[in-house]
């Protein structure tokens, strides 16, 4: 499993960047991802927050695929495998 990889294609829409960021650091390809991630959170739910949000602080994170997702207010978004944070504690 590859180490944390930040997101951030703004051209992309922040569902696909997860998608896209958790399969880069498994190392595989989106269709291979075993769990859908609205099994972890709503996508929807999601895409409404953070657009319409002004916050620059806010700060989303979850649980997905053995990876921790981190969403910004700016729509970044970091993929960190939970190893490596269990680890840094």
């Amino acid at each position: 499993m590859a180490t944390q990889r930040p997101v951030t294609d703004g051209t992309e829409s922040v569902v696909h960047r997860i998608i896209d960021g958790v399969a880069a650091v498994q190392d595989t390809q989106p269709p291979n991802l075993t769990r859908p991630l609205y099994e972890s959170v709503d996508p929807d739910a999601l895409k409404r927050l953070i657009g319409r949000s002004t916050d620059a602080d806010l700060e989303i994170q979850f649980e997905y695929q053995d990876c921790l997702i981190t969403v910004d207010g700016d729509e970044s978004v970091t993929v960190s495998p939970l190893q490596n944070r269990e680890n840094d504690e």
